[in-house]
């Protein structure tokens, strides 16, 4: 019997800024006052907290600066990361129940067989894109992967890095509205069907 699961990945790879706070409005509305899914109700109140902050930023960023562009993919974040914490307790509530699961607001998927930790990224390459402000961002393939995490921060890196995710289903991306003059740093990671993550090495590159 295959188990049913549902996606927690709200990356941009599936859903844009304006389809995210329409998936998160829909994901509150079926869970909001359900009983069923009452034990969900705090983290439910975090999503939603998120949920304002990431709608006031993309209004912002709408007219605004590439500053306020920036913020805004800062403030989608904690959003995307509340919206997985979510899911995995409704994952849990519904104990595999799939009509239960259908009740949630969050898109099922079929299980995948596992092909276990995939190979760290190699050959990670960063180049001037097409158009101010942008960056190409290259790599070798990962047998076995499903999509590549592309991460990025302004230089340098350290613990406390605010690392922006793209997740992405080929070998290149290009990634726009950089600042020109800034330094940031990359990484690319291959994701499979285990949660463990092989980072390539850092790369930093400025933009002109």
């Amino acid at each position: 019997m295959v188990k049913i699961k549902i996606y927690i990945d709200f990356s941009t790879n599936r859903y844009s800024d304006s389809e995210l706070i329409a998936k998160t409005a829909s994901i509150e509305t079926a869970l909001l006052g359900n009983p069923r899914f009452a034990a969900a109700a705090g983290k439910l109140t975090v999503v939603t907290e998120k949920k304002e902050i990431f709608t006031q930023a993309l209004s912002k960023a709408a007219n605004g600066t590439k500053q306020d562009t920036y913020d805004k993919n800062i403030a989608r974040i904690p959003l995307e990361t509340a919206l997985g914490d979510l899911g995995l307790n409704v994952q849990e509530i519904s104990g595999g129940d799939e009509s239960l699961l259908l009740e949630s607001g969050f898109d099922l998927k079929k299980k995948r067989s596992s092909v276990g930790e995939l190979d760290p990224v190699k050959n990670l390459e960063v180049k001037a894109g097409t158009g101010h402000g942008a960056l190409e961002v290259s790599w070798n393939v990962v047998e076995h992967a499903l999509v590549y995490n592309l991460e990025y921060c302004e230089a340098p890196s350290s613990n406390t890095s605010a690392w922006i995710r793209i997740t992405v289903s080929k070998r290149r991306f290009t990634i726009k509205d950089l600042t020109p003059g800034k330094a940031y740093v990359f990484r690319v990671a291959a994701v499979g069907t285990t949660p463990d993550l092989n980072w390539s090495e850092e790369i930093t590159s400025f933009v002109m």
